[in-house]
């Protein structure tokens, strides 16, 4: 079972390089891969779930539920104005990678190193500035995955 989770893990820290990058270069992410790498760790937790009765499954479904929800909710009262669809999937995403038990850490490491890139690029805070938020959640994701995994 873990094989497959090193896996997962591999195959989502090479997708959101990617998707980072093209966040970066045109503020618009592959609907397909974001998808597609959703679908994988929810498949992925739900085998793991169903079939090995794995806790840590289903605490990740709960993530994955609560930051995928909370995050729609944010998108429709801004009208997508602070976060798009993409950053939505994301941040389910993250929830299904790093559990409900540690989506505050990934969200802190996420936050707090968008503000510091904010301040050091624009020299003072501005709320209509747009930033490319995927690298930040990438960091987020695998800075708490590593943490909890190795140093925890």
């Amino acid at each position: 079972m873990e094989i497959f989770y090193y896996t997962l893990i591999i195959i989502c820290f090479f997708s959101l390089l990617y998707l980072s990058w093209q966040d970066i270069k045109s503020q618009e992410i592959s609907r397909n891969i974001t998808l597609g790498i959703v679908f994988l760790a929810l498949l992925f937790n739900l085998v793991a779930l169903l079939f090995y009765e794995n806790e840590q499954a289903y605490q990740s479904l709960l993530g994955g539920l609560f930051l995928g929800s909370g995050f729609l909710l944010c998108m429709i009262i801004t009208k997508e104005k602070a976060l798009g669809m993409g950053d939505v999937y994301l941040f389910l995403l993250m929830g299904l990678l790093v559990g409900l038990g540690n989506i505050i850490l990934s969200l802190a490491i996420t936050i707090f190193s968008a503000l510091v890139y904010s301040v050091f690029k624009f020299k003072k805070l501005n709320l209509k500035q747009k930033i490319p938020f995927v690298p930040f959640i990438t960091l987020g994701i695998f800075s708490t995955i590593i943490i909890v995994s190795f140093l925890l």
